[in-house]
């Protein structure tokens, strides 16, 4: 089993913090000569506030399967500024919804082309041949 786990911290406009997680896993892996084909499936989390601690935590007991091949895990910091002022396109009541709707539509497609770059180049620093993850596409 291959596991990929990508978590993205983002300070709200309330000033506490959302992170994305971004996961791939796969069950079936095979392996000729230095071709590894890896199918995957997606899935995108929100996470509110001070979770950090708790998904390090998620992804270290995680990695502990025998099973799986290798493990790869990235953070990725980053910072949006928002504007909720009187003459913002943003509705001030609504900016908590707002912003959960741009968590799960926008900050995957910030994220992805970096992932596959770190993940790409680690598995070359590896000795692996590198290791291509898809484009990302908004499902």
């Amino acid at each position: 089993m291959v596991e990929l786990k990508l978590k993205k911290h983002i300070d709200d406009f309330l000033g506490g913090s959302v992170g994305i997680q971004l996961s791939f896993t796969t069950n079936e892996v095979s392996q000729k000569g230095r071709l590894i084909n890896i199918p995957f499936r997606l899935k995108v989390e929100v996470l509110k506030d001070q979770l950090t601690d708790q998904l390090t935590d998620q992804l270290t007991d995680q990695s502990e399967d025998r099973e799986k091949l290798f493990v790869i895990q990235l953070k990725l910091v980053a910072t949006y500024k928002v504007d909720a002022n009187e003459e913002s396109i943003l509705d001030i009541n609504k900016l908590e919804e707002q912003f959960k709707i741009f968590s799960k539509k926008q900050v995957p497609v910030d994220v992805w082309p970096y992932a596959r770059e770190i993940v790409s180049n680690m598995t070359v620093k590896m000795g692996l041949p590198p290791l291509i993850i898809p484009t990302y596409q908004n499902l």
